[in-house]
């Protein structure tokens, strides 16, 4: 889902055309759902909707995170679940976006946000990447969300990209932190080790909001490799420990 980028500066000098909400880049020439599979991931959205009501959240939202737009939301791939749900919840209003790779897998994840109300900006190392980071250079100026996993789409685990640091730098977006850790879930055999909180269990949520990478205690000059590993450390506080209460699902 993140990708990989030597020079942002070069690629913040083009122009970019200002996009409008709906916001949904599965029209563009990418790896799509199909018509039968947008039925399908229709009724997954309804059954994914219900599911996060169920949810019992825990835990305090900054000031910030309830009165700014326009930020770049991070969380680990293995959390994702619960985005949709904590977005409803904490702030509906903000229009909101996922970036994610531009293969066919990501076809699935693009289609399901399109269901919940939620655009989709494509691209990855190997395809659309610098599309993607002026697209998303754009959607965060108009006062868009920007929802990103980092360490997606294939890991490695709780290795943070730099592709969410190249857009805090450029853009000089607010910074949102999701850590949330599962009183009961299962967690699947795969290479995040994917949790899906089980109904009516307990999420407890650490977010931390940041003004811009500045507020992290970097310096207006900071390379993107510096804010990349200074936002891995932060995020990475709260990876740990997840419930032993869980079932691996192989």
């Amino acid at each position: 889902m993140i990708f990989s980028f030597t020079e942002p500066s070069l690629i913040a000098k083009r122009s970019v055309k200002a996009l409008h909400p709906p916001f949904n880049f599965m029209q563009r020439q990418l790896n799509k759902a199909s018509l039968g599979q947008r039925a399908l991931l229709w009724v997954l959205g309804c059954l994914v909707r219900l599911w996060g009501r169920t949810l019992r959240v825990e835990g305090p939202i900054p000031e910030g995170v309830k009165s700014t737009s326009g930020r770049i939301v991070l969380l680990w791939h293995n959390t994702l679940f619960v985005l949709m749900e904590l977005r409803r919840r904490y702030c509906p209003d903000v229009p909101g976006a996922g970036l994610i790779s531009a293969s066919k897998d990501g076809a699935w994840l693009a289609g399901l946000l399109e269901t919940m109300g939620l655009g989709a900006i494509r691209g990855s190392s190997s395809f659309r990447g610098s599309a993607a980071l002026r697209e998303g250079v754009a959607w965060l100026q108009q006062g868009g969300d920007l929802a990103i996993t980092p360490d997606g789409p294939r890991g490695p685990r709780y290795k943070l990209k730099p592709g969410a640091a190249a857009l805090a730098k450029l853009t000089g977006a607010p910074i949102i932190l999701v850590s949330p850790r599962f009183a009961n879930s299962w967690r699947f055999n795969s290479w995040d080790g994917f949790h899906l909180p089980k109904p009516f269990s307990t999420v407890y949520l650490s977010v931390a909001f940041y003004e811009n990478f500045q507020a992290l205690g970097l310096e207006q000059e900071a390379s993107v490799q510096e804010i990349s590993e200074v936002l891995g450390r932060h995020l990475g506080l709260g990876r740990r420990p997840f419930s032993d209460s869980r079932t691996v699902v192989r």
